[in-house]
Order: structure tokens, then sequence, then C-alpha cells
């Protein structure tokens, strides 16, 4: 039995159209799986969401609580050391002739609203989301509280390539060195 959860009611009515007989979707918050039954599953994935939960130590716990003794969780998130929300970016060094991550925040916790209509000049139909950055260690201690115990750490970079240009070497070096995704594998104790 799969089910999945998310907050968003248009990406649900999206799953249930494509949904198999052994799936069904619930328009639910990571932070309250209430309607869902305790130790449940054997394994929950949170894929590129977890940064964009105001609650972090709620969602983590109720995926926590989902789950079996010994079961798997699996995370990922945009790196929080390397994507920043306003506080990170892209840039480059004409002398060494080398791009690089400039981050210029990592330790504070902050909440960044994320225009999610760029383009639209039309202020009624602007619609926006937010992401919440917390530093890795902020991540680990809400995993440990909830009883996970990360079993594995993956750091993913980039495996797109740059056009031609003056600055490809250097965007293609910086791609493979500079990971900008982290997967995490988890068991419940």
């Amino acid at each position: 039995m799969v089910v999945g959860v998310d907050i968003g009611g248009e990406l649900i009515r999206l799953a249930k159209e494509q949904a198999g007989p052994n799936e069904t979707y619930l328009v639910l918050s990571a932070e309250k799986l209430a309607s869902i039954g305790t130790g449940r599953f054997d394994a929950a994935f949170c894929v590129l969401a977890l940064q964009n939960i105001k609650n972090l130590s709620m969602a983590v716990g109720e995926m926590a609580r989902v789950l079996k003794r010994g079961g798997r969780a699996v995370v990922v998130l945009n790196h929080p050391a390397f994507r920043v929300p306003a506080a990170s970016s892209w840039a480059y060094d004409d002398r060494a002739n080398i791009q690089y991550r400039r981050v210029d925040g990592y330790m504070s916790e902050l909440t960044q609203r994320v225009d999610m209509t760029q383009g639209q000049n039309d202020p009624a139909k602007k619609q926006y989301t937010y992401s919440y950055h917390h530093p890795i260690q902020v991540y680990f201690k809400a995993f440990a509280k909830s009883g996970l115990c990360v079993t594995r750490l993956e750091e993913w970079v980039s495996h797109k390539t740059s056009d031609k240009g003056p600055r490809k070497e250097a965007e293609d070096k910086a791609r493979k060195e500079i990971p900008l995704f982290m997967a995490l594998e988890l068991r419940k104790l």
C-alpha cells in the first residue's frame, strides 16, 4: 500500500488521476498526519519538500511516528550548506577563471518568500510559497529527537554541462565540486 501526502490539493488531484489500485493520495500537512496510523509504514520518502515545511520538528516527528520500528526514511533536500535562500549565489572570479558558490549566511535559520509566478505582472495573480533554511545540525537534531538515525548521507552534484562560452570550463568544474542537493537515509530506532 502506498499513501502519498501533500498539502497542495492540485498535486493530489493529479496524483489521483494516475493512481494504481494500491495507492491512496491525501491532502494533508506533513506536520499533522493524524489520519494515518502510528507505525503503519516500512518506508517514507520526502523529496525536495522538507525545506518548504514551516515546522521542521513536527514534520520529522510525524514521519517517524508513521514508520514501523526499523523503518527507513529517505529525505532529499536542497543542500543546506550551499543553497541558502537569498543568502547564496553563484559568483565568478575573472582573474582566477573560477566559478564559486558564495554563501553569505548559513548558521542562521531563515524564512524566504518565493515567487512562484515570476513574469506575472498582475498582483492579483501572483502566487508565493515559502522556503525555510536550517543548518545541517538542526536537521540532525530533529531526526535524533524523533528517534531517527542517519545511516547514509550523499551529496549530489549536477551532471549538466554549460553551453560553449568563456566560462564553460569553470562552470562545469564548479557543478562537479559544489553539491546542490543532499540525500539522507534514516532508520527508526
